[in-house]
């Protein structure tokens, strides 16, 4: 999927209706939250090898990686730079987003988490654009309809 029909897609599932603040707050902790969701994976390949994960299990995660950086993308206007090479073993790919993830802490600008995730989907055999579809069959078939509107599905304040 190219990634105006992704950019498109993902305003189907995303919470326009929440203040500008708190768009950038489920952002960030979306974009944190996945990051780190690919990085147990590479942890547990790495130090349990026996544990065999399959390899859609990258594509998954990888998708939801890019859903979070692409709303921000739509939302900031600021488009992001091409991929790194494919990464050759899961150690540079594990410290290859940890410091994504340092870089995006410090500037609020995942750039460079998403680079390191096209790198580690070319690793795994995948595309970005095959994990931008994947990601999006998963989104359409937990939410048909779009994500709900109209219900109050925000916290209460004391969370």
């Amino acid at each position: 999927m190219d990634l105006e029909t992704y950019m498109k897609e993902t305003q189907v599932t995303w919470r326009e209706e929440l203040s500008r603040r708190d768009q950038f707050l489920n952002l960030e902790w979306g974009i944190i939250g996945e990051t780190c969701e690919v990085l147990e994976l590479i942890k547990k390949d790495h130090f349990h090898p026996h544990r065999d994960i399959p390899e859609t299990k990258y594509l998954e995660e990888c998708g939801d990686v890019l859903y979070y950086c692409t709303t921000w993308m739509r939302l900031t206007g600021q488009p992001f730079g091409v991929g790194t090479p494919p990464y050759h073993g899961y150690e540079e790919q594990g410290r290859a987003l940890t410091n994504g993830l340092r870089s995006y802490l410090t500037s609020g600008e995942p750039h460079y988490i998403v680079a390191v995730t096209q790198g580690i989907l070319q690793y795994h055999g995948f595309t970005v654009e095959e994990a931008r579809q994947a990601n999006i069959d998963k989104l359409r078939a937990k939410y048909p309809d779009g994500f709900p509107k109209g219900k109050d599905l925000t916290p209460p304040p004391h969370l």
